[in-house]
């Protein structure tokens, strides 16, 4: 779920956008959801709901093969509808990895999906530096602060506190707020 609202986060600031998240409970696949309103085509002053179904995988240092090999391996014989998003959660420090070229490999795949994202840290920076980088079918690339993103919009109603630890002792706290719609 953290992966998913980091990445939503990103979105929004490269899409200009406001994205929140909601969990899928009752079916295996998506992972989660991405909801955003756009104005309506028919009715003035009115919004419509945008539905995006993240599938969530990560590619972490135990993985087996390179960035490429772990999204093949990840989609090959599975039928995702069309309209969903894979979002590669990237935790191998250090890793470089030449986005172009996985760009270009993938470019030559047919896969069932919509998008492929890749969500990672940014290397040498802060540890709420992240890179949202679209990796198939359109090339797209954005650096945000999760930290930044949410302080600017501080009169926003909260959505959700959460925060990662147990109990009284939180390692991380962070509040999702209500879009300004």
């Amino acid at each position: 779920m953290w992966a998913s609202a980091a990445f939503l986060t990103g979105l929004s600031k490269l899409t200009e956008k406001t994205y929140w998240v909601a969990p899928e409970y009752n079916n295996q696949t998506p992972d989660t959801y991405g909801i955003s309103f756009k104005p309506h085509a028919k009715y003035e002053g009115r919004k419509m709901k945008e539905v995006l179904n993240i599938e969530v995988s990560e590619y972490e240092q135990h993985a087996s093969g390179d960035l490429v090999e772990t999204i093949k391996r990840k989609l090959n014989g599975k039928a995702y509808p069309e309209y969903y998003v894979l979002l590669i959660y990237g935790i191998r420090p250090g890793e470089r990895v030449d986005l172009a070229i996985v760009f270009q490999e993938l470019s030559k795949e047919t896969f069932s999906v919509d998008e492929i994202f890749l969500l990672a840290s940014v290397s040498g920076g802060s540890e709420n530096v992240y890179k949202v980088v679209s990796l198939f079918r359109k090339r797209a690339s954005i650096d945000f602060s999760v930290d930044d993103e949410l302080a600017k919009s501080p009169t926003q109603t909260d959505m959700i506190t959460w925060s990662r630890g147990r109990g009284d002792d939180f390692l991380e706290r962070h509040v999702l707020r209500l879009p300004d719609l």
